[in-house]
């Protein structure tokens, strides 16, 4: 998945819903969860890097470990929880938990690129069947993808 789906699935595992309506607060420059989804996941970035995790099992780890109440609804924790590969690929500058004072440019970059490494293996090991999903992303995930 993309940056914008991870803090989508943050948000809805924190509160049971997503508060981040671009279109209705780009004027302001209010973008919903900021310093919430900024200060918790950046955190969990950090923690996951010093783990020798990638972005998503990171953020997926946090949720269940910060106990959010709704974490049943979050891919990211559901994948954790299972086993299951999931991975998060962002392209820095372009969500808000970049605009929050703890982003760290070197653990973001890190952290993706071990998803995509992982992502790599992973299709490399489809064989004759599997299943990959695109979530949050047209254009991004695609070109990762390829």
């Amino acid at each position: 998945m993309n940056g914008s789906a991870v803090i989508h699935d943050y948000a809805v595992s924190l509160v049971g819903a997503t508060s981040e309506d671009v279109g209705a607060v780009l004027q302001s420059g209010d973008l919903g969860f900021s310093e919430e989804a900024g200060g918790g996941m950046n955190n969990a970035l950090r923690i996951g890097q010093a783990q020798g995790l990638g972005f998503g099992e990171s953020i997926g780890r946090a949720i269940i470990d910060s106990d959010h109440p709704y974490q049943d609804f979050s891919l990211l924790a559901n994948c954790v929880q299972k086993q299951i590969q999931v991975t998060v690929h962002v392209a820095l500058g372009t969500d808000i938990i970049h605009q929050h004072p703890h982003a760290d440019g070197a653990v973001i970059g890190e952290l993706s690129i071990l998803d995509f490494r992982l992502l790599a293996s992973v299709v490399a090991d489809l064989g004759d069947g599997g299943v990959w999903m695109n979530v949050g992303s047209a254009v991004l995930l695609p070109e990762v993808f390829l």
